[in-house]
Protein backbone atom coordinates (compact mmCIF):
# COMPACT_ATOMS: atom_id res chain seq x y z
CA UNK A 1 0.00 0.00 0.00
CA UNK A 2 1.05 3.64 -0.16
CA UNK A 3 0.38 6.75 1.79
CA UNK A 4 1.65 10.34 1.62
CA UNK A 5 4.14 11.54 4.22
CA UNK A 6 3.49 15.21 4.94
CA UNK A 7 4.63 17.37 2.03
CA UNK A 8 7.71 15.40 1.19
CA UNK A 9 7.19 12.01 -0.42
CA UNK A 10 4.98 8.98 -0.91
CA UNK A 11 5.79 5.72 0.85
CA UNK A 12 5.24 2.37 -0.84
CA UNK A 13 5.29 -0.96 1.00
CA UNK A 14 6.72 -3.49 -1.48
CA UNK A 15 7.05 -7.31 -1.54
CA UNK A 16 10.85 -7.27 -1.43
CA UNK A 17 13.46 -6.38 1.19
CA UNK A 18 16.55 -4.43 0.20
CA UNK A 19 19.73 -5.67 1.84
CA UNK A 20 21.09 -2.12 1.83
CA UNK A 21 19.67 1.34 1.06
CA UNK A 22 19.18 1.93 -2.67
CA UNK A 23 18.80 5.31 -4.33
CA UNK A 24 16.99 5.26 -7.69
CA UNK A 25 17.31 8.39 -9.82
CA UNK A 26 14.48 7.72 -12.32
CA UNK A 27 14.08 9.31 -15.74
CA UNK A 28 14.72 12.78 -17.11
CA UNK A 29 11.50 14.30 -18.42
CA UNK A 30 9.36 13.39 -15.41
CA UNK A 31 11.96 12.99 -12.72
CA UNK A 32 10.91 11.60 -9.33
CA UNK A 33 13.84 9.94 -7.50
CA UNK A 34 13.23 7.33 -4.82
CA UNK A 35 15.01 5.74 -1.86
CA UNK A 36 14.44 2.11 -0.89
CA UNK A 37 15.08 1.12 2.73
CA UNK A 38 14.19 -2.42 3.83
CA UNK A 39 10.72 -3.08 2.30
CA UNK A 40 9.70 0.56 1.86
CA UNK A 41 10.29 2.94 -1.03
CA UNK A 42 10.15 6.68 -0.42
CA UNK A 43 9.28 8.52 -3.64
CA UNK A 44 9.94 12.24 -4.10
CA UNK A 45 7.22 14.42 -5.66
CA UNK A 46 7.58 14.81 -9.45
CA UNK A 47 10.24 17.36 -10.29
CA UNK A 48 9.98 17.94 -14.04
CA UNK A 49 12.50 18.07 -16.89
CA UNK A 50 16.09 17.76 -15.71
CA UNK A 51 17.35 19.77 -18.69
CA UNK A 52 15.95 22.82 -16.89
CA UNK A 53 18.46 24.21 -14.35
CA UNK A 54 15.91 24.85 -11.61
CA UNK A 55 14.46 21.35 -11.95
CA UNK A 56 17.96 19.85 -11.79
CA UNK A 57 18.62 21.75 -8.56
CA UNK A 58 15.36 20.36 -7.14
CA UNK A 59 16.47 16.89 -8.26
CA UNK A 60 19.70 17.17 -6.25
CA UNK A 61 17.82 18.57 -3.26
CA UNK A 62 15.28 15.75 -3.45
CA UNK A 63 18.03 13.12 -3.40
CA UNK A 64 19.61 14.70 -0.36
CA UNK A 65 16.26 15.19 1.36
CA UNK A 66 15.19 11.57 0.89
CA UNK A 67 18.36 10.33 2.56
CA UNK A 68 18.36 12.90 5.35
CA UNK A 69 14.76 12.24 6.36
CA UNK A 70 15.37 8.50 6.61
CA UNK A 71 18.76 8.92 8.24
CA UNK A 72 20.25 6.46 5.74
CA UNK A 73 22.77 6.93 2.97
CA UNK A 74 22.44 4.80 -0.15
CA UNK A 75 25.15 2.27 -0.92
CA UNK A 76 23.71 1.50 -4.36
CA UNK A 77 22.44 3.85 -7.08
CA UNK A 78 19.99 2.50 -9.67
CA UNK A 79 19.68 4.40 -12.93
CA UNK A 80 18.28 4.28 -16.47
CA UNK A 81 20.42 2.82 -19.25
CA UNK A 82 20.23 6.02 -21.33
CA UNK A 83 23.77 7.47 -21.20
CA UNK A 84 22.65 11.03 -21.96
CA UNK A 85 20.04 11.36 -19.20
CA UNK A 86 21.11 13.99 -16.71
CA UNK A 87 20.04 11.60 -13.94
CA UNK A 88 22.23 8.83 -15.38
CA UNK A 89 25.20 11.15 -15.78
CA UNK A 90 24.83 12.25 -12.16
CA UNK A 91 24.62 8.63 -11.00
CA UNK A 92 27.74 7.66 -12.94
CA UNK A 93 29.67 10.50 -11.30
CA UNK A 94 29.03 9.13 -7.81
CA UNK A 95 31.31 6.69 -5.94
CA UNK A 96 28.55 4.27 -4.89
CA UNK A 97 27.92 1.00 -6.72
CA UNK A 98 25.73 1.49 -9.78
CA UNK A 99 23.07 -0.78 -11.29
CA UNK A 100 21.59 0.10 -14.69
CA UNK A 101 17.94 -0.80 -15.27
CA UNK A 102 16.20 -0.86 -18.65
CA UNK A 103 13.50 1.80 -18.86
CA UNK A 104 10.51 -0.39 -19.72
CA UNK A 105 11.56 -3.11 -17.30
CA UNK A 106 11.42 -0.44 -14.58
CA UNK A 107 7.91 0.57 -15.67
CA UNK A 108 6.63 -3.01 -15.51
CA UNK A 109 8.32 -3.77 -12.19
CA UNK A 110 6.79 -0.70 -10.56
CA UNK A 111 3.30 -1.79 -11.59
CA UNK A 112 3.97 -5.34 -10.38
CA UNK A 113 5.04 -4.02 -6.99
CA UNK A 114 1.86 -1.96 -6.61
CA UNK A 115 -0.13 -5.18 -6.74
CA UNK A 116 2.28 -7.44 -4.85
CA UNK A 117 2.99 -9.51 -7.97
CA UNK A 118 6.07 -11.63 -7.34
CA UNK A 119 7.38 -14.29 -9.69
CA UNK A 120 6.86 -13.89 -13.43
CA UNK A 121 4.39 -11.52 -15.09
CA UNK A 122 3.85 -10.32 -18.66
CA UNK A 123 4.19 -6.57 -19.09
CA UNK A 124 2.75 -4.55 -21.97
CA UNK A 125 4.84 -1.38 -21.81
CA UNK A 126 4.11 1.39 -24.33
CA UNK A 127 5.50 4.92 -24.37
CA UNK A 128 7.38 7.48 -26.40
CA UNK A 129 11.00 6.44 -26.00
CA UNK A 130 13.15 4.36 -23.73
CA UNK A 131 16.75 3.26 -24.21
CA UNK A 132 16.70 -0.40 -25.16
CA UNK A 133 18.99 -3.14 -23.89
CA UNK A 134 20.27 -3.46 -27.47
CA UNK A 135 21.03 0.26 -27.78
CA UNK A 136 18.01 1.01 -30.00
CA UNK A 137 14.96 3.08 -29.04
CA UNK A 138 12.18 0.97 -27.54
CA UNK A 139 8.60 1.95 -26.77
CA UNK A 140 6.13 -0.74 -27.82
CA UNK A 141 7.14 -3.76 -25.74
CA UNK A 142 5.84 -7.05 -24.39
CA UNK A 143 8.18 -8.13 -21.61
CA UNK A 144 8.30 -11.30 -19.56
CA UNK A 145 9.43 -10.00 -16.17
CA UNK A 146 10.81 -12.02 -13.26
CA UNK A 147 10.24 -9.89 -10.15
CA UNK A 148 12.26 -12.12 -7.82
CA UNK A 149 15.37 -12.18 -10.02
CA UNK A 150 15.13 -8.59 -11.25
CA UNK A 151 15.41 -9.77 -14.84
CA UNK A 152 13.29 -9.71 -18.00
CA UNK A 153 13.06 -11.05 -21.53
CA UNK A 154 11.89 -8.97 -24.49
CA UNK A 155 9.18 -11.34 -25.64
CA UNK A 156 7.51 -9.03 -28.17
CA UNK A 157 7.83 -5.60 -29.73
CA UNK A 158 6.43 -3.24 -32.33
CA UNK A 159 8.15 -3.59 -35.69
CA UNK A 160 10.98 -1.01 -35.61
CA UNK A 161 10.97 1.85 -38.11
CA UNK A 162 13.44 4.65 -38.97
CA UNK A 163 13.37 7.69 -36.73
CA UNK A 164 14.17 10.88 -38.59
CA UNK A 165 15.64 13.84 -36.75
CA UNK A 166 16.43 12.60 -33.25
CA UNK A 167 14.65 14.68 -30.61
CA UNK A 168 12.88 16.64 -33.37
CA UNK A 169 10.95 13.45 -34.18
CA UNK A 170 9.11 13.84 -30.88
CA UNK A 171 7.95 17.33 -31.92
CA UNK A 172 7.30 17.41 -35.66
CA UNK A 173 4.89 14.61 -36.48
CA UNK A 174 5.85 14.41 -40.16
CA UNK A 175 9.16 12.88 -39.09
CA UNK A 176 7.85 9.63 -37.57
CA UNK A 177 5.20 9.60 -40.32
CA UNK A 178 7.91 9.45 -42.99
CA UNK A 179 9.63 6.72 -41.00
CA UNK A 180 6.57 4.49 -40.99
CA UNK A 181 5.95 5.23 -44.69
CA UNK A 182 9.47 4.11 -45.59
CA UNK A 183 9.08 1.00 -43.45
CA UNK A 184 5.71 0.21 -45.04
CA UNK A 185 6.34 0.96 -48.73
CA UNK A 186 10.12 0.84 -49.11
CA UNK A 187 11.57 2.90 -51.96
CA UNK A 188 8.12 3.57 -53.38
CA UNK A 189 6.98 5.55 -50.34
CA UNK A 190 6.84 9.01 -52.04
CA UNK A 191 4.50 7.74 -54.76
CA UNK A 192 2.26 5.97 -52.24
CA UNK A 193 1.84 9.04 -50.04
CA UNK A 194 1.82 12.05 -52.38
CA UNK A 195 -1.41 13.44 -50.93
CA UNK A 196 0.06 13.75 -47.42
CA UNK A 197 3.53 14.94 -48.46
CA UNK A 198 2.06 18.21 -49.75
CA UNK A 199 1.58 19.24 -46.10
CA UNK A 200 5.34 19.23 -45.45
CA UNK A 201 7.50 22.29 -46.04
CA UNK A 202 9.26 21.65 -49.42
CA UNK A 203 12.75 22.30 -48.06
CA UNK A 204 12.17 20.11 -45.02
CA UNK A 205 10.79 17.37 -47.27
CA UNK A 206 13.79 17.60 -49.59
CA UNK A 207 16.18 17.17 -46.67
CA UNK A 208 14.10 14.31 -45.29
CA UNK A 209 14.07 12.46 -48.61
CA UNK A 210 17.86 12.76 -48.82
CA UNK A 211 18.27 11.54 -45.25
CA UNK A 212 15.90 8.63 -45.73
CA UNK A 213 17.74 7.67 -48.90
CA UNK A 214 21.03 7.31 -47.03
CA UNK A 215 22.22 3.86 -45.87
CA UNK A 216 19.72 2.51 -43.35
CA UNK A 217 22.35 2.04 -40.66
CA UNK A 218 22.74 5.82 -40.36
CA UNK A 219 19.23 6.32 -38.98
CA UNK A 220 18.20 5.11 -35.54
CA UNK A 221 15.25 2.73 -35.42
CA UNK A 222 12.49 2.69 -32.88
CA UNK A 223 9.71 0.38 -31.71
CA UNK A 224 7.92 3.31 -30.03
CA UNK A 225 4.13 3.18 -29.92
CA UNK A 226 4.15 6.86 -28.96
CA UNK A 227 5.90 7.74 -32.22
CA UNK A 228 3.41 5.55 -34.13
CA UNK A 229 0.63 7.66 -32.59
CA UNK A 230 2.50 10.80 -33.72
CA UNK A 231 2.80 9.39 -37.24
CA UNK A 232 -0.92 8.60 -37.28
CA UNK A 233 -1.74 12.15 -36.18
CA UNK A 234 0.15 13.48 -39.19
CA UNK A 235 -1.21 10.97 -41.71
CA UNK A 236 -4.79 11.76 -40.61
CA UNK A 237 -4.07 15.52 -40.66
CA UNK A 238 -4.97 15.83 -36.97
CA UNK A 239 -1.85 17.45 -35.51
CA UNK A 240 1.39 18.67 -37.15
CA UNK A 241 3.38 19.25 -33.94
CA UNK A 242 3.67 18.27 -30.32
CA UNK A 243 3.92 21.80 -28.96
CA UNK A 244 2.79 20.37 -25.63
CA UNK A 245 3.45 16.88 -24.33
CA UNK A 246 1.49 14.16 -26.15
CA UNK A 247 -0.52 16.75 -28.09
CA UNK A 248 -0.63 14.60 -31.22
CA UNK A 249 -1.57 11.30 -29.49
CA UNK A 250 -4.29 13.16 -27.58
CA UNK A 251 -5.63 14.49 -30.88
CA UNK A 252 -5.84 10.92 -32.22
CA UNK A 253 -7.61 9.77 -29.06
CA UNK A 254 -10.09 12.63 -29.14
CA UNK A 255 -10.89 11.96 -32.80
CA UNK A 256 -11.51 8.29 -32.02
CA UNK A 257 -13.84 9.20 -29.17
CA UNK A 258 -16.08 11.06 -31.63
CA UNK A 259 -16.47 8.08 -33.98
CA UNK A 260 -18.92 5.24 -34.14
CA UNK A 261 -17.79 1.61 -33.99
CA UNK A 262 -15.93 0.57 -37.14
CA UNK A 263 -13.94 -2.36 -38.49
CA UNK A 264 -10.50 -2.38 -36.81
CA UNK A 265 -7.39 -1.74 -38.88
CA UNK A 266 -5.54 -4.94 -39.65
CA UNK A 267 -2.08 -6.00 -38.46
CA UNK A 268 0.26 -8.98 -38.65
CA UNK A 269 2.24 -10.92 -36.07
CA UNK A 270 5.64 -12.28 -37.07
CA UNK A 271 8.29 -14.23 -35.23
CA UNK A 272 11.81 -12.90 -34.75
CA UNK A 273 14.79 -15.30 -34.96
CA UNK A 274 14.95 -15.35 -31.15
CA UNK A 275 11.28 -16.27 -30.90
CA UNK A 276 10.00 -12.82 -29.94
CA UNK A 277 6.67 -11.70 -31.38
CA UNK A 278 6.96 -8.78 -33.81
CA UNK A 279 3.85 -6.60 -34.06
CA UNK A 280 3.70 -5.49 -37.70
CA UNK A 281 1.80 -2.20 -38.07
CA UNK A 282 2.28 -1.89 -41.84
CA UNK A 283 -1.21 -3.13 -42.77
CA UNK A 284 -2.57 -0.29 -40.58
CA UNK A 285 -0.59 2.32 -42.51
CA UNK A 286 -1.69 0.96 -45.88
CA UNK A 287 -5.31 1.10 -44.73
CA UNK A 288 -4.93 4.65 -43.40
CA UNK A 289 -3.75 5.92 -46.77
CA UNK A 290 -6.28 3.85 -48.69
CA UNK A 291 -9.23 4.93 -46.56
CA UNK A 292 -8.22 8.54 -45.94
CA UNK A 293 -11.18 10.90 -45.68
CA UNK A 294 -12.85 10.43 -42.34
CA UNK A 295 -10.15 11.04 -39.76
CA UNK A 296 -12.39 10.26 -36.81
CA UNK A 297 -13.45 6.88 -38.12
CA UNK A 298 -9.87 5.99 -39.05
CA UNK A 299 -8.60 7.06 -35.63
CA UNK A 300 -11.22 4.78 -34.05
CA UNK A 301 -10.22 1.91 -36.34
CA UNK A 302 -6.56 2.55 -35.41
CA UNK A 303 -7.31 2.24 -31.68
CA UNK A 304 -9.29 -0.94 -32.25
CA UNK A 305 -6.47 -2.36 -34.34
CA UNK A 306 -3.88 -1.56 -31.67
CA UNK A 307 -5.98 -3.26 -29.01
CA UNK A 308 -6.27 -6.39 -31.13
CA UNK A 309 -2.56 -6.39 -31.95
CA UNK A 310 -1.32 -5.84 -28.39
CA UNK A 311 -3.74 -8.40 -26.96
CA UNK A 312 -2.77 -10.98 -29.58
CA UNK A 313 0.97 -10.48 -29.02
CA UNK A 314 0.64 -10.66 -25.23
CA UNK A 315 -1.64 -13.67 -25.62
CA UNK A 316 1.04 -15.53 -27.55
CA UNK A 317 3.53 -14.83 -24.78
CA UNK A 318 1.05 -15.87 -22.08
CA UNK A 319 0.19 -19.09 -23.89
CA UNK A 320 3.84 -19.94 -24.54
CA UNK A 321 4.93 -19.35 -20.94
CA UNK A 322 1.84 -20.37 -19.00
CA UNK A 323 1.68 -16.94 -17.37
CA UNK A 324 -1.75 -15.31 -17.17
CA UNK A 325 -1.00 -12.07 -15.30
CA UNK A 326 -0.52 -8.94 -17.42
CA UNK A 327 0.41 -5.41 -16.32
CA UNK A 328 -0.27 -2.36 -18.50
CA UNK A 329 2.13 0.54 -18.05
CA UNK A 330 3.95 3.34 -19.86
CA UNK A 331 2.87 6.80 -20.94
CA UNK A 332 0.69 5.57 -23.82
CA UNK A 333 -1.73 4.20 -21.23
CA UNK A 334 -2.54 7.71 -20.10
CA UNK A 335 -4.79 7.28 -23.16
CA UNK A 336 -7.81 5.92 -21.28
CA UNK A 337 -9.45 4.73 -24.49
CA UNK A 338 -6.50 2.47 -25.28
CA UNK A 339 -6.09 1.36 -21.67
CA UNK A 340 -9.74 0.55 -21.01
CA UNK A 341 -10.35 -1.24 -24.29
CA UNK A 342 -7.16 -3.29 -23.95
CA UNK A 343 -7.95 -4.19 -20.35
CA UNK A 344 -11.43 -5.34 -21.39
CA UNK A 345 -10.06 -7.39 -24.29
CA UNK A 346 -7.40 -9.08 -22.16
CA UNK A 347 -9.90 -9.97 -19.44
CA UNK A 348 -12.20 -11.38 -22.10
CA UNK A 349 -9.27 -13.54 -23.21
CA UNK A 350 -8.91 -14.90 -19.68
CA UNK A 351 -5.96 -12.81 -18.49
CA UNK A 352 -5.59 -11.17 -15.08
CA UNK A 353 -4.94 -7.50 -15.80
CA UNK A 354 -3.29 -4.98 -13.48
CA UNK A 355 -3.11 -1.21 -13.94
CA UNK A 356 -1.44 1.54 -11.97
CA UNK A 357 -3.67 2.74 -9.15
CA UNK A 358 -1.36 4.83 -6.98
CA UNK A 359 1.68 5.40 -9.18
CA UNK A 360 1.56 7.04 -12.58
CA UNK A 361 1.89 4.96 -15.72
CA UNK A 362 4.32 7.65 -16.88
CA UNK A 363 8.00 8.09 -16.14
CA UNK A 364 7.36 9.32 -12.59
CA UNK A 365 7.18 5.64 -11.55
CA UNK A 366 10.42 4.43 -13.13
CA UNK A 367 12.55 5.12 -10.03
CA UNK A 368 10.36 2.70 -8.06
CA UNK A 369 11.00 -0.02 -10.62
CA UNK A 370 14.71 0.78 -10.73
CA UNK A 371 15.00 0.41 -6.96
CA UNK A 372 13.19 -2.92 -6.96
CA UNK A 373 15.24 -4.39 -9.79
CA UNK A 374 18.45 -3.29 -8.06
CA UNK A 375 17.26 -4.83 -4.79
CA UNK A 376 16.43 -8.12 -6.47
CA UNK A 377 19.82 -8.27 -8.21
CA UNK A 378 21.60 -7.47 -4.93
CA UNK A 379 19.76 -10.11 -2.90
Amino acid sequence: MSQPTSQHETVLDVPLVAREPILAVGADLKSAPALMVDSKIYVAPPIGRLDEPEAYRRFLAAIEGLQQRQGRRANVIAHDLHPDYAATRWAMSQPERKIGVQHHHAHATACMAEHGLVGKTVGIVCDGTGYGADGTIWGGEVLLCDFDAGEFRRAGYLRPFPLLGGDAAAVETFRPALGVLVETFGKNWPAEAQHVLSRIDPQALKLAVARLGAPAARLPRTSSLGRLFDATAFLLDLCPRNDTEAQAPVAVQQAAEQARAVEPLDYKLEEAPDGAVIMDFRPMIRAMLREAGDAQQTARAFHDGLVNMLAAAAGRVCDATGEHRVVLTGGCFLNTLLQNWLEERLRRDGREVYLHRRLSSGDESTAVGQALVAAARSA
